[in-house]
């Protein structure tokens, strides 16, 4: 059994890398929904023609 003088243990470094694969990951999706509002209503004001 570690005593955590060594540092945190591997559950502690394991849920470190996933909340920054998850914080990676909401920014990529707000970045895409972001372009894609952009997109739509660009589309949609041209169609309003």
């Amino acid at each position: 059994m570690g005593t955590g003088v060594d540092g945190p243990g591997p559950a502690a470094q394991k849920k470190r890398d996933m909340t920054g694969f998850w914080v990676i990951g909401i920014l990529i999706n707000i970045v895409v929904m972001s372009a894609f509002a952009v997109w739509a209503v660009g589309q949609w004001r041209k169609s309003g023609r």
